[in-house]
């Protein structure tokens, strides 16, 4: 797709969707720098689904060398959500980690919300990522250091029938006390049918018109060297 066609998408996606955030940011010469996208029903959604969150950033094989910053979650039936994504012709590093991770907080604030229940002194969500950028985590997302519990009969993976047997005859709790206080609410069908509920507008190739002034990044700048061998 022409990068003048990505200005008018992004600017379309959030009036389609309102609450989206979607900006490009170009440089001095008008050459594309960033582009960062987040759907408005990402915050909703992400208190409908399991509480991790993964990161990762991917270099991409194109002739202009970007970087992808994509942020997912997964939902109890095992589907895949995008938080939200940005696309970079700087490398991966620090500063890209950084700026990523800001816009994802001011979009999705649900993601450092406190846990739902009262007795967790903890944050509602795990980062999880590949490689170690607790760093940048603490410095965009948190003001002081959290950790993450786990429910002992969770962590020491009891089967749900094991654990149903427990809670019924051991600890004497009614099926309401054992939905209530046992499981998750991202594993009840009402959390699911509000999860499915959400959704976005998608933006047509055919609304869109070039905006006659973004070009593209550098390619000379980012190209990287090629080892030959002799």
């Amino acid at each position: 797709m022409s990068f003048q066609l990505v200005g008018p998408y992004v600017e379309t996606f959030a009036q389609r969707n309102p609450g989206s955030t979607a900006f490009m940011e170009r440089g001095s010469d008008n050459r594309i720098q960033r582009v960062f996208v987040c759907p408005s029903f990402a915050n909703d959604v992400v208190m409908c689904v399991r509480p991790v969150i993964s990161i990762d950033g991917a270099h991409m094989r194109s002739e202009w060398k970007e970087t992808l910053y994509l942020a997912t979650v997964k939902s109890a039936g095992d589907d895949l959500y995008p938080v939200a994504f940005a696309i970079t012709v700087d490398g991966e590093d620090f500063q890209g980690w950084l700026w990523f991770l800001q816009h994802q907080k001011a979009s999705a604030p649900n993601l450092i919300a406190e846990h739902l229940r009262r007795e967790c002194s903890y944050k509602l969500f795990t980062f999880m990522s590949d490689r170690c950028k607790g760093l940048t985590l603490r410095s965009a997302m948190f003001s002081l250091p959290t950790t993450t519990v786990t429910r002992k009969w969770q962590a020491i993976g009891v089967p749900c029938v094991h654990g149903m047997a427990y809670f019924r005859h051991q600890m004497k709790w009614r099926l309401e006390d054992v939905l209530d206080q046992a499981v998750d609410e991202y594993h009840k069908y009402r959390t699911q049918r509000e999860l499915y509920r959400r959704n976005f507008v998608p933006v047509w190739r055919h609304l869109l018109e070039p905006d006659m002034m973004t070009l593209p990044p550098d390619a000379a700048a980012r190209r990287m060297p090629v080892d030959r061998k002799r």
